[in-house]
């Protein structure tokens, strides 16, 4: 009869907590299953070859330093096939093995949330989407219940204030989204010395939202502003252009695109360079960059988001004195315009319409942020925001969830262990013979691996001290 998870979690609590011999085989026994994978392609093969002798060739008497060089070696590999659309086979079959569980539920860094403002900030931001809602409402009913001349002119330099507010709000969350997916680490860790996480989350649509409010607030108040001003002035003169508005709120999100292919432009550039990419604003961010980005790929990336957010903060004012000039000119020239540009369709609801998305658009990504402020996903970019310091796990495989993996190879230790006793062998394997020797397997969970035997005996002999 196989043994049961209950029970071999009992059999752990028992003896003591998995060595870090034993961790360090869990490691090697996935990469050989990955080995022995026949649909991969000769480059993927290769690459696990390689790694497969990289892992070996770790050389340390301290066991748990060398579980954690494997963690780490294994963290390398795993950051440079999620981005390589040839190595996705291999990432599929990590993922269903649990490795990103296994792996990353021990978060490595500790989380540091943002003290400096920048939450407060993105609050405020949230706030004027809220009161730019009710601004276009306020439109709306004025325009359809033709209220008098003084209150229009009132209600249109509103809804222009409005709508430029979320024009530039939803620049920034578009723009953010692209950069948290391009390098979440940016937004984690901070950029400059004093940030830290706006949010408790590795999520990074929450963490997208979130910064992109936070970054746009200040810039997007005072165009609204602006604009409010500007369009009250004109309103109480000639019929406001408001049909500019809809064309607007189509542009900031393509700035935004653009700026995503510039980045993608200079971090090939950096990439490719023999530049030292050397970044973080601070120890805190070098080390968990170290764990978050390790690929010189990644850290050009990491530097990319600056130029992103260069490109864009440099294009979006001319945007925006754009947009306002346009409004003003052609609201001058209204009486030399089609009649149609004037219409309650194209001047009312259109512009009511393009404007309300945006607001059901950002507060809807503001609900997904709210819901998700706390969730940790396990993966490079997992912190630990629970206590003061990083857990004493950190560096351990976390294997309560996926024992079956602890049951293979204590099913190949005993089968090494048969295989001894018929040599009549020397070693003694102690506490861990003696758990083996507890565990109850059926004939499926005996999946006898030579491999698994040969990096058994090895590793064993390393930490007992003995010599073939």
């Amino acid at each position: 009869m196989g043994k049961t998870k209950e029970k071999l979690q009992k059999s752990m609590d028992s003896y003591g907590k998995i060595s870090a011999t034993e961790q360090y085989l869990v490691l090697l026994n996935i990469v050989d299953q990955a080995k022995r994978q026949t649909d991969f392609s000769k480059e993927t093969a290769a690459k696990l070859n390689n790694f497969s002798a990289e892992i070996r060739s770790i050389e340390t008497q301290n066991q748990e330093e060398k579980l954690k060089r494997a963690m780490i070696a294994f963290n390398r590999l795993i950051a440079e096939i999620e981005n390589n659309d040839k190595h996705q086979k291999l990432l599929q079959f990590l993922k269903d093995k649990g490795l990103y569980r296994i792996l990353y539920h021990n978060a490595k860094m500790k989380g540091i949330e943002d003290d400096s403002g920048l939450k407060t900030v993105m609050k405020a931001g949230f706030i004027g989407i809220g009161l730019s809602a009710l601004a276009v409402i306020f439109f709306a009913l004025v325009t359809m219940l033709a209220a008098p001349f003084w209150l229009v002119v009132i209600a249109s330099g509103l809804f222009a204030a409005a709508a430029t507010f979320v024009a530039a709000i939803l620049y920034g969350v578009v723009n953010d989204l692209f950069a948290t997916h391009s390098n979440l680490a940016y937004f984690l860790l901070g950029h400059q010395p004093q940030q830290n996480s706006l949010l408790q989350t590795n999520d990074p649509v929450a963490q997208g939202v979130a910064w992109g409010v936070a970054a746009t607030f200040g810039p997007a108040l005072i165009a609204a502003i602006v604009f409010g001003i500007a369009a009250t002035i004109t309103a109480g003169f000639v019929p406001l252009a408001t049909f500019v508005f809809p064309v607007m709120l189509i542009a900031m999100p393509l700035i935004a695109v653009g700026a995503e292919i510039y980045a993608r432009k200079k971090a090939r550039e950096y990439a490719d360079s023999e530049r030292g990419l050397w970044v973080g604003s601070n120890f805190y961010q070098q080390q968990g960059l170290e764990v978050m980005s390790p690929t010189r790929e990644e850290r050009a990336a990491w530097y990319a988001n600056s130029d992103r957010n260069l490109f864009g903060f440099t294009k979006v004012p001319l945007i925006g004195v754009a947009a306002l000039a346009t409004v003003c000119t052609l609201s001058g020239v209204s009486m030399f315009l089609p009649a149609v540009l004037f219409s309650t369709v194209v001047m009312s609801v259109v512009p009511v319409a393009a404007v309300g998305v945006a607001i059901v658009a950002l507060l809807a990504l503001g609900i997904y942020t709210y819901v998700n402020r706390n969730k940790q996903i396990d993966n490079r970019s997992k912190l630990d925001f629970s206590s003061d310091n990083v857990s004493e796990h950190a560096w351990e495989l976390y294997l309560e969830e996926d024992m079956h993996l602890v049951q293979e190879l204590q099913a190949t230790t005993e089968s090494s262990l048969v295989s001894e006793k018929e040599d009549d062998s020397h070693f003694d394997f102690g506490l861990l013979s003696r758990r083996t020797s507890d565990v109850e397997l059926s004939d499926s969970d005996s999946d006898y691996d030579p491999d698994m035997q040969e990096n058994f005996e090895r590793e064993k002999v390393k930490e007992e001290g003995c010599v073939f």
